[in-house]
């Protein structure tokens, strides 16, 4: 008699991932929000231009968008990577006027 047996699951890392583009677009942002449907989650990323008659000016560079699953599993990755990061570095210091507003 045959046993069920699970799937095997297969564990990806940059030794079995061929990435196809060479250089990705590099943009650089000092300001980002958050926005959900219940189908997924936005990350948008911009630069800050400066102050024009009492208005800040933001000029939106990107926004990226994933599945929930995956932003869930991305913010465990980054958060990871930046402990490390400040682990080998220090703590990164945030001003208080920054402290979740970005």
């Amino acid at each position: 008699m045959a046993e069920n047996k699970e799937p095997e699951t297969k564990t990806w890392d940059r030794s079995n991932i061929e990435f196809i583009q060479e250089r990705v677009p590099s943009v650089y942002a000092n300001n980002s929000g958050v926005s959900f449907t219940n189908w997924d989650a936005s990350i948008e990323f911009g630069e800050i231009l400066g102050e024009v008659e009492g208005k800040l000016r933001i000029l939106p560079k990107v926004r990226v968008t994933m599945s929930l699953q995956h932003a869930k599993a991305f913010l465990d990755l980054f958060k990871a990577s930046l402990e490390g990061f400040e682990n080998r570095l220090g703590k990164i210091q945030v001003m208080k006027s920054q402290e979740g507003k970005m």
